[in-house]
């Protein structure tokens, strides 16, 4: 009689996924007894305009699991080469210490049942990804200029309308959005610390806040290498909303769905109606504490 068992092996950081490459290409080659080589995985999706080809990264840096039938009555050997005793079938232990990337197998064991209620314990919800075209270097630019105009010009009307179109441009979309973000993050941990000093503390209160805190974390907004605005959300946050917009997946052209300079602003827009949602429902926020908004503008 024979039951799946789970082993999780330890390769080379980065190369995990071409480790599994590897022993699933002696799988092909030979009988090995490996019943499945997995890894817990997810994926960031570039929206370009066109389609791309999503980049996984691995859950678990440095680990990849290998599940094989196992005897039951399977007896553990002494692996002469490390001198010590393992409960991995002998002949599997060789084939997959034969690969070059793998550095060491665990000896903890898990059953195949086990394995799959660990991996659904990782959150693997995948990332959307899109960068706006054009460097944020003019918009910089030019506000630099308006202050300028403002600092320098003697007409107090003048220097108002200055000052005015200064304010709408100082910051990039980008800029506002991780900033907001930020305040929401601390609002959150501020509650949180609220919670957990009281005596009676609430479990599912405190879940809700960390459920909140989770996706603020996956939300990101930064200014990348190249001077561009970088925008990432979770993959469900997007589904949700293109579902919101093209509720039947008709109306919007998918090339249009795919561009950045059309996608983005509707995405930063949901995003600020979901905030602003969020904030109503925190019992103990007062309004004067709560985040401001983006600036209302066109992304272009």
């Amino acid at each position: 009689m024979y039951y799946s068992a789970v082993f999780t092996v330890q390769v080379r950081t980065g190369m995990e996924f071409r480790a599994k490459e590897m022993l699933e290409y002696l799988m092909k080659r030979q009988k090995t007894g490996i019943k499945a080589v997995h890894i817990i995985a997810s994926f960031t999706q570039k929206l370009v305009g066109r389609e791309k080809d999503p980049q996984l990264r691995c859950l678990t840096p440095g680990y990849i699991f290998v599940e094989m039938n196992k005897p039951e009555d399977y007896k553990p050997k002494f692996v002469k080469t490390k001198g010590r005793v393992t409960d991995v079938p002998f002949k599997i232990w060789h084939i997959i210490k034969s690969v070059p990337l793998v550095q060491r197998i665990l000896d903890d064991e898990m059953t195949g049942e086990e394995f799959w209620e660990f991996a659904k314990s990782i959150d693997c919800d995948a990332t959307i990804e899109s960068t706006l075209p054009g460097s944020v270097e003019k918009q910089k630019k030019e506000a630099k200029e308006l202050l300028h105009k403002a600092n320098t010009t003697n007409d107090k009307k003048e220097m108002k309308e200055y000052l005015k179109q200064y304010e709408a441009i100082e910051k990039t979309t980008a800029e506002e959005v991780a900033e907001t973000l930020e305040e929401v993050r601390e609002e959150l941990q501020d509650q949180m610390e609220h919670i957990e000093t009281e005596s009676t503390a609430n479990t599912d209160e405190k879940a809700e806040i960390n459920e909140k805190l989770t996706f603020i974390e996956k939300c990101q907004a930064f200014i990348n290498k190249r001077k561009k605005e970088t925008f990432r959300f979770p993959m469900s946050f997007f589904e949700r909303v293109y579902k919101k917009i093209d509720p039947d997946g008709k109306t919007i052209p998918r090339k249009k769905i795919l561009t950045p300079t059309f996608i983005i602003p509707v995405l930063v827009e949901h995003l600020r109606e979901h905030l602003r949602n969020e904030i109503r429902g925190w019992g103990r926020c007062s309004p004067e504490k709560s985040p401001r908004s983006f600036t209302e503008k066109r992304i272009s």
